[in-house]
């Protein structure tokens, strides 16, 4: 479940012109979609004078067409609010996605969600506050409608059969309970339908046939209920707006309103029951008030047969000036109703965008409803703000360089440096610290300090730089940087030095793009690149040869994949209008043209490679494998004028620390090393790590890695985590002692969600408002700050600055922040449970948190654990989720859980344990490879496995412990285990039990170890107590006689067929145990086995036999040591706390029993050792008895690991034996 963490941290370097294409909003937020793909969100705030103002919050980026369509919806959370709004966006291309509206996080995301283009999304507009929806509904220029889950954006059902483009809206039924649906398809025809949310089937109702709308001029664009009427509804065409009731079999229009000369409606709604507002394209905003007839009650519409219409009064008309507030490109409005306990008043809010290709604007105006003159009901609309769009960002536009002009076109180049080209010709390259320090004000570069660390190319083109490209230094053996400009020229620089290395004019129109040939083309063509110009004309240029080999003409669309037949000497270039041009390498002449199905079945042969040409603006990388993935985003979708006002840098936390360590320990075994070391790449899968930064033993010196460029890298991220002006004196140190340095506001960190989208806090001068957003935005940001300040605990001189900047913030960041501080989400920090610092962060917000806080939480959680929620409908991801958040709480607080919650998580762990066993076998069954279990379910098990183990005080009550160990026993002793880390979790959780009991676990081995019934049990019992032995001896310290009497069981000769199959485990087992403890010993050439007790005997057992041939009883405490002579004829024996040694004979025969027993000890012991006789059941007498005295008493009481080390009997001859006691040594005749 954890992964690595990517971090992406936002430079604002400009401002966007919006271009508002949708409009939606919930107070406090407005959400604008954009013509580029990208949606802005904002905020309302009420002030204490009664004024609204507008301000910037969120960029959400996700989508790669233009933005039509959106509706906001509502989940279930576990904050003590119980819901949460979600936006949910259409473009053009068909993409859904799913966003956090408090956030942004992207949520889920569908890329087909819609074939077609989007219109309109709805989700059931009449649900209570605390219901969320389940089903979103996609209709638009297509024949179908696409029914959605709310939560996973998968398609649940394709509803067609349509004979023509339908839009729809819901509607509850209140007698059913179900869903029903009102579709109008563009022929216009209407049709009533139910839809069973449970079976999701659709069926007519046929009482409605051919129901028309009368009135109704032009096709409708939208469709809505009525928030209080299920069967009043609203139909909005561009010239008509008709208020309908559906009664009987037919629709009653109500209210019908034109728009005036050559307006056109463009969007509308309810406000409330009694209030509608319509907006047209050319800006004017109306708002009507629906006025019931004589004697109805306002919002009840009338359905008897004598039917009494409703009428509409103009309450207020607004229209834009066209000199105040530019409109050139149409005007997008909705509106908000405020909440009542921000104002007394009843107030409504009128947000408009106006468009224009230059500078667009906004309007805001509120509207207080008059009701305390009941006759006239009036409104009095009020303008709040009205200004263009840049005049709300928040931070002060600063002066763009005369020297550089604005940034065009970005490349990283690779982990350490990074290349821009600006609109003046010019390209800088300097290191990535420093152009996420001053990308946005870059002409601070100029300043002496910076002046070796950056390279300027001065008029590198006649124009603007239009595209960089940076080819793998793998494939080209060099570094290089290509420029392509708005002179159509090709320049390939030395990244070095900065110096021309050749120049190629083989375009017409400005370069838009740079692509490299696939991998499997010949070498010839492996060497070099391809540029792509606005004509959509293509040049292959060889890097190698530093020569231009083909030119392609240009065509009226776009480049969409070109198709390498090498071998057949052919260039297969196909376009975004279906059409395939065929080039014949060798002549460079045009082949042939393919079109349609042709050129279709051509590129589809999988037989030849393909390389992809990107067509998407602001495309985004989907995977972040490297330690800095650089991108920008535009906010235009004509690339020819595109101007990038975003530079992102997702920052993959593993690699940045890991590589920093490889340079500074590189650094410190080369005496000739200046701070700096080549590319160095991870082998490690991202995809699942238990640790993001996996503690290190070898320290580094800070001041060896700090000059490095990954160390700079480093500190400048440091920098861009830290919140900064909440504590002045550890801000101060951290300057002085790891060079950081606060930067400015035009630096943001932001979320990447599902699919690698991404969301950004608008630039703020505040601090506090990033804590104050949204628990999951906390919970990340504190997740990377942890992080990357716990690897500092490796770097000498910097421990005690890293433990206090880890106080900071998980333990005294809440009381700095103060009120409206969100604690870090439990769901984020459960997918990253395997890391240290995720541990960290959600004891500490466990402990801080309020006990209304933990309770919201709990009862959220407990609904979806495996025992008290079905699979089917709730998931079996989130059921995993759930199980380990309550486990976590379980293990660190168990009195936050009831004890019936404790029991039902308890068991919840024992089913993801054993399902995720179930799930493993039948991925073994399947197929033939190891490696082939799904991560999903190997961290699944693997946070089973430590929660149990971690609460297992806990749980022990609740579950059948010994069936839970012998799971543990089997995944720890599985030599194929289809993954190493599921293997050394087990093993682990195993010895974390052990700690406190066991007994359990000593007993549940040595029973299953004799009488399992499969022999693999067997063999995964008898690995366990190997590890045991190699791994945690402590533990086994006082087992080891009932382990050694369980392995001889097995070895019994009368049981052939086990002790075959355990002979050589077995073998393993006693030879570790020989070596490890001082009390057991083997004699190979007799077959003997010794071992000592805590009772004060030494049982002697036979292994050909498998029986215990001898009991030697004599010491009243603990034998602390034994060993065989080498001629095996004698034993020595010794117990510290009857301070004695003695000598046995270890093949008396019956003959020597009778004597020993009739005769008197001899040795030179006391007296009182002398006339000690041995105890009843003993089978024999020692032969000699010595009595010793320690220098330190204390050493008889020696912990189990003092005396593994410290305690020793070595024989120098058969008949002379030396005990090492510490530093104390003795020396024995027999």
């Amino acid at each position: 479940m954890a992964s690595s963490l990517v971090v992406p941290i936002a430079v604002w370097h400009n401002f966007p012109n919006l271009h508002t294409t949708c409009l939606i909003s919930r107070w406090p937020h407005v959400f604008a979609g954009q013509n580029d793909g990208t949606i802005w969100v904002f905020s309302l705030s009420a002030g204490d004078n009664g004024e609204f103002e507008l301000s910037y919050k969120l960029l959400l980026l996700g989508h790669g067409t233009r933005v039509v369509a959106m509706c906001l919806a509502t989940t279930e959370t576990d904050s003590v609010s119980k819901t949460d709004d979600v936006l949910i966006s259409a473009s053009e291309d068909g993409q859904i996605i799913r966003w956090n509206a408090a956030d942004g996080r992207c949520l889920a995301a569908n890329g087909q969600g819609f074939f077609g283009i989007p219109r309109s999304l709805h989700v059931r507009s009449n649900v209570t506050n605390d219901e969320p929806h389940k089903f979103v509904f996609c209709c638009g220029f297509e024949n179908e409608i696409t029914i959605m889950d709310a939560n996973t954006l998968k398609v649940v059902r394709v509803w067609g059969g349509h004979e023509d483009w339908v839009t729809c809206t819901m509607f509850h039924d209140s007698e059913t309970n179900n869903i029903r649906l009102l579709t109008y398809v563009h022929n216009g025809t209407m049709a009533v339908w139910f839809f069973d949310k449970e079976k999701k089937v659709i069926s007519k109702e046929h009482k409605y046939d051919n129901l028309t709308l009368a009135g109704l001029e032009g096709n409708i664009i939208t469709l809505r209920n009525h928030p209080a009427q299920p069967d009043v509804f609203l139909a909005i065409s561009t010239k008509t707006a008709i208020i309908f009731q559906l009664s009987k079999s037919e629709a009653i229009p109500h209210i019908s309103l034109k728009a005036e000369g050559e307006s056109q409606f463009s969007s509308g709604g309810f406000i409330g029951e009694s209030i509608l507002y319509l907006s047209t394209t050319d800006g004017c905003i109306c708002t009507y008030e629906i006025k019931a007839p004589e004697g109805v009650g306002a919002g009840n519409i009338v359905t008897s047969e004598g039917q009494l219409y409703y009428s509409s009064q103009l309450l207020d008309k607004y229209v834009v000036e066209n000199d105040a507030s530019p409109l050139q490109l149409g005007c997008m409005a909705c509106v908000v109703q405020v909440p009542h306990e921000k104002l007394s008043d009843n107030v409504i809010l009128q947000i408009s965008f106006y468009n224009h290709s230059k500078q667009s604007a906004f309007l805001v105006r509120s509207i207080h409803r008059n009701v305390q003159n009941q006759s006239e009901r009036s409104l009095e609309a009020k303008e709040c703000a009205r200004a263009t769009c840049d005049s709300l960002w928040p931070i002060p536009p600063k002066n763009k360089s005369h020297s550089f002009g604005n940034v065009i076109a970005t490349i990283n180049i690779n982990d350490k440096h990074f290349a821009i080209g600006f609109d003046s010709g010019t390209i800088v390259v300097l290191p990535l610290s420093l152009a996420l320090m001053h990308l946005a004000s870059i002409d601070t570069l100029l300043q002496d300090k910076y002046g070796d660390k950056h390279q300027v190319i001065r008029h590198a083109h006649h124009g603007k730089v239009t595209s960089l490209y940076a080819p793998d230094e793998k494939v080209f053996g060099t570094s290089r940087l290509i420029s392509g400009g708005q002179d159509g020229a090709v320049k390939i620089w030395n990244i070095e030095d900065g110096k021309l290395v050749a120049t190629f004019t083989v375009h017409a129109l400005p370069v838009k793009e740079f692509i490299e040939p696939a991998e499997q083309v010949g070498p010839r063509l492996r060497g070099c690149i391809v540029s792509i110009a606005m004509d959509n004309s293509a040049a292959l240029i060889s890097l190698e040869e530093m020569n231009c080999l083909y030119i392609i003409p240009g065509y009226p669309y776009s480049i969409k994949c070109i198709q390498w037949r090498n071998t057949e000497d052919y260039l297969i270039i196909a376009y975004q209008d279906d059409t395939a041009l065929v080039w014949q390498m060798q002549t460079a002449h045009l082949d042939r043209k393919l079109t349609g199905s042709t050129a279709t079945n051509v590129l589809a042969d999988a037989r030849w490679p393909l390389s992809q040409v990107n067509n998407i603006l602001n495309d985004r990388p989907t995977t972040f494998k490297r330690m800095c993935t650089t991108f920008s985003v535009s906010s235009s979708n004509n690339r020819n004028a595109r101007v990038p006002f975003i530079q992102v840098f997702a920052v993959n936390l593993r690699h940045l620390v890991s590589n920093m360590r490889s340079d500074a320990k590189n650094a410190l075994q080369s005496s000739t090393s200046n701070g700096t070391t080549g590319n160095l790449s991870l082998s490690v899968d991202d995809s699942h790590i238990a640790d993001l930064v996996p503690d290190d033993t070898q320290s580094v010196d800070w001041n060896t890695a700090k000059d490095s460029v990954r160390a700079q890298l480093y500190a400048t991220i440091v920098s861009a985590l830290m919140s900064w002006g909440i504590d002045e004196k550890l801000e101060n140190t951290c300057v002085d002692r790891l060079g950081l340095q606060r930067l400015g506001p035009e630096v943001t960190v932001g979320l990447r969600g599902v699919e690698g989208n991404f969301s950004f806090m608008i630039p703020s001068k505040d601090e506090t408002t990033y804590w104050k957003t949204s628990p999951i935005l906390t919970a990340s940001r504190l997740m990377a700050v942890v992080t990357l300040v716990r690897s500092m605990l490796s770097v000498s001189g910097l421990e005690d600055l890293s433990i206090e900047l880890m106080t900071h913030y998980t333990t005294l960041l809440p009381d700095r922040i103060g009120s409206g501080y969100c604690f870090p989400s439990f769901l984020f920090l459960s997918k990253y449970w395997q890391d240290t610092s995720a541990r960290a962060l959600f004891a500490s917000a466990l402990c801080q948190m309020k006990d209304d806080e933990k309770k919201a939480v709990i009862e959220y959680w407990e609904r979806f654990l495996p025992t008290s929620s079905d699979i089917e409908s709730v998931g079996q991801q989130v059921m995993a989720r759930a199980t380990i958040i309550l486990a976590i709480i379980g293990s660190n607080n168990p009195e936050a859980l009831a004890p019936e919650t404790r029991k039902e998580t308890a068991l919840s762990l024992t089913l993801l344990l054993s399902d995720t066993e179930q799930d493993i076998s039948e991925s073994k069954e399947n197929t033939t490879s190891h490696g082939s279990i799904s991560q999903v379910v190997a961290a699944r098990l693997t946070a089973s496995m430590e929660l149990l183990s971690e609460g297992f005080s806990t749980w022990e009550v609740y579950i059948k412990s010994s069936e839970v160990l012998r799971t543990l026993f089997m995944y720890a002793g599985d030599s194929q285990a289809s993954s190493l880390q599921i293997n050394r979790t087990a093993r682990t959780a195993i010895f974390h039990i052990a700690n406190s009991h066991m007994p359990l676990v000593i007993g549940t081995l040595t029973y299953d170890m004799m009488n399992a019934q499969k022999m693999e049990d067997r063999l995964a019992c008898m690995k366990v107590i190997n590890m045991f032995a190699r791994k945690r001896p402590q533990l086994l310290f006082s087992s080891i006689p009932r382990v050694v009497e369980a392995v001889v069981k097995t070895l019994d000769p009368n049981v052939p067929n086990v002790r075959d199959s355990v002979i050589q485990p077995a073998t393993s087992i006693l030879h570790e145990l020989v070596r490890t403890y001082p009390f057991v010993d083997f004699h190979s050439a007799s077959q003997k086995l010794a071992v000592g007790t805590p009772e004060g005997a030494s049982i002697i057992y036979d292994l050909r036999t498998a029986t215990r041939c001898l009991v030697l009883e004599g010491h009243t405490a603990t034998v602390i040591a034994l060993a065989f002579s080498p001629d095996g004829k004698w034993i020595i024996t010794c117990s510290l706390h009857d301070a004695n040694v003695f000598i046995w004979h270890a093949n008396p025969g019956i003959f020597g029993i009778l004597a020993n027993s009739l005769s008197s000890v001899t040795g030179g012991g006391s007296k009182k050792n002398s006339e000690r006789r041995p105890s009843a059941g003993s089978s024999q007498k020692p032969y000699k008895a010595f009595n010793f005295a320690l220098t330190n008493p204390e050493q008889a009481n020696m912990t189990p690991t003092q005396q593994l080390r410290d305690v020793e009997f070595v024989w120098s001859t058969n008949k002379n034996v030396k005990l090492r006691i510490h530093e104390l040594v003795m020396r024995f005749n027999v």
